[in-house]
């Protein structure tokens, strides 16, 4: 089965990259669940889209978050107890009360002041929509520890911007101060100050969840990760949103960033990272950083901190400022500490890498930095290390001979393609000096894709890993760039 389209035009990973659920898949979700959770919570069943609080016979959504709030009745919505959980059928619920600033959930953004779970029927089913009063949901605004787990819906029309700079005009779809998990949830179209679709300052999960088309008017265009703040990000895709006027247009990292699986494309930040900025803590495996632009480390920059990559393809990324990291940049007074394994960065402009030499550790083993429009490296007093078993195409990065490097090297690269994975990769089409060149003592466990490594791509008789993103299997070879 193909994902719906019905509403969103992007779909969210999953680990059999299977469509998004459907009504019925939901709402089963949501019955096992029910007999997983505390005997005391209770299910409080939404039965209108109209936003209201009023006694009439109906349980809005806005009443539903209050009755669990409060733990009391509110018109014909039971009285929470525990973790509640609200469930939501089909359609699209407007947030239509005036009014901002306040954290009661009577006006504006529904705000999440107890620990509960809402569902619904689906991304494209099911739409909570801000109707660009405020932001859509406010969760633990008083930070006294609230947990909320939001599942099949989407999110949209936020709207937290009034160019203050005050925490008002952070996150435009959702503000986080608790622990709060998203799964299986678009946020599209929301706008704030920082953090477009989210400002995260607790603990955030994303499991198969799609943040497209979001603006930050400042910084983190997609996420905006709080000083403190934890994030991890698993399946998901993080796609076309923007900061307008500082760095981070898909995510925005000033605390704790571990991104899996991932795809961040086509992201635009005026300044740093249109993809990815970082000047904390972050690790990305097995994702795909593709078509995002800014003035310094299109796709990715990093400040700060300690940053670890493998398993990631860099592809067509683009810094307007020339010899600035069209694929990723390195540099800052925060003396930032990159490793990168098993990294395959080509087809980026101008430039694949910049490293600046001021206090900057990077090192790069097993990865390919090859085929970037100007030049695969511009590292500033040598401070690119080789940790061996690498490949440039031009002699910028590495030297020849040394550790296992291969230097003004074609790797053979195909073009960017699924080639049988959740996200897009560069396969070594046949004959490619990266199949078995290795180093076994650096080998990952298993490639972009899943597949294990080491293989013997070669078909020589000798186990090794191959340089870069992709591991060649004997059942998947490409000829010319082309799958037999």
């Amino acid at each position: 089965m193909r994902c719906q389209q019905s509403y969103i035009d992007v779909c969210p990973l999953t680990e059999h990259t299977s469509p998004i659920p459907a009504r019925l898949g939901f709402f089963f979700a949501a019955l096992l669940l029910l007999v997983t959770v505390r005997a005391t919570a209770v299910s409080i069943l939404v039965t209108t889209t109209i936003d209201e609080i009023s006694v009439n016979g109906q349980c809005s959504l806005r009443e539903a978050v209050q009755a669990a709030n409060s733990d009391l009745p509110v018109d014909v919505c039971a009285a929470g107890n525990g973790a509640d959980l609200i469930l939501l059928g089909s359609g699209t619920y407007t947030l239509e009360i005036v009014g901002r600033e306040e954290d009661e959930n009577l006006t504006g953004d529904l705000d999440l002041t107890a620990s509960l779970t809402m569902v619904g029927t689906g991304q494209d089913q099911t739409i909570i929509d801000g109707g660009s009063l405020d932001r859509v949901i406010n969760v633990d605004p008083g930070s006294i520890g609230v947990s909320v787990s939001i599942e099949g819906l989407t999110i949209r029309g936020g709207d937290a911007e009034r160019n203050t700079g005050l925490r008002e005009d952070f996150g435009g779809g959702i503000r986080n101060h608790g622990e709060l998990t998203l799964r299986d949830v678009t946020l599209r179209n929301n706008i704030a100050f920082s953090g477009g679709a989210i400002e995260n300052r607790g603990v955030l999960t994303l499991q198969r969840t799609v943040l497209v088309e979001n603006i930050a008017t400042w910084d983190g265009g997609g996420v905006f990760i709080a000083p403190g703040a934890t994030t991890t990000i698993e399946d998901s895709r993080i796609l076309r949103n923007s900061a307008v006027s500082s760095f981070g247009g898909g995510i925005g990292n000033q605390g704790t960033l571990a991104l899996y699986r991932s795809e961040l494309s086509d992201n635009n930040a005026l300044a740093e990272g249109g993809g990815l900025f970082s000047d904390s803590m972050l690790q990305v495996e097995s994702s795909l950083v593709a078509s995002n632009g800014s003035d310094i480390g299109g796709g990715i920059f990093i400040q700060s901190g300690t940053s670890t990559l493998t398993n990631v393809t860099i592809s067509g990324n683009e810094s307007r400022i020339l010899g600035n990291g069209g694929g990723l940049a390195a540099s800052g007074t925060g003396t930032p500490n990159v490793t990168l394994l098993h990294v395959t960065i080509t087809d980026n402009f101008p430039d694949g890498i910049f490293v600046d030499g001021s206090g900057v550790s990077s090192t790069v083993a097993n990865t390919i930095i090859a085929g970037n429009q100007v030049a695969d490296c511009v590292s500033i007093e040598n401070s690119l290390m080789s940790e061996g078993h690498n490949l440039d195409s031009d002699g910028s990065c590495v030297t020849d001979g040394i550790n296992g490097d291969l230097t003004r090297a074609d790797p053979g690269l195909g073009p960017l393609a699924s080639n049988e994975g959740p996200l897009s990769t560069h396969a070594l089409v046949d004959g490619s000096p990266a199949i078995d060149s290795g180093n076994n003592d650096r080998c990952a466990a298993s490639d972009q894709r899943g597949i294990e490594r080491p293989l013997d791509g070669d078909g020589d008789g000798q186990i090794s890993c191959d340089i870069g993103a992709f591991e060649v299997s004997r059942d998947l070879i490409l000829a010319d760039g082309f799958e037999d």
